[in-house]
């Protein structure tokens, strides 16, 4: 597999693998809570990549991974993590209430 950046484009896949390896642990505990804080370091992750892409590409466009601008990456990883976050914060909720 092959991966292709300019500038600090890789900060991409840093953004997409922590969440993943962090939050792995929590998976034999409770599934919906690693998915929740899978989706909020996502989230976070995607806010990072979309400030220092729109810092950094000031009308260059240099900073990329897959001819994939930095800040578009940002905007995927936020409705990404931002939709895992609250699917399963819902499930967590109805959980409670079936309890």
């Amino acid at each position: 597999m092959f991966i292709v950046w300019r500038g600090w484009g890789l900060l991409a896949v840093v953004a997409a693998f922590l969440p993943l390896a962090s939050c792995a642990g929590l998976m034999d505990w409770n599934p919906m809570v690693a998915l929740l804080c899978m989706g909020g370091t996502t989230v976070a992750g995607g806010m990072i990549c979309r400030h220092y892409g729109r810092k950094w590409n000031q009308g260059s466009g240099f900073h990329m991974l897959y001819w994939i601008p930095l800040e578009i990456w940002g905007w995927i990883y936020i409705i990404f993590g931002g939709t895992f976050a609250l699917l399963s914060a819902v499930a967590l909720f109805r959980e409670a209430i079936v309890r």
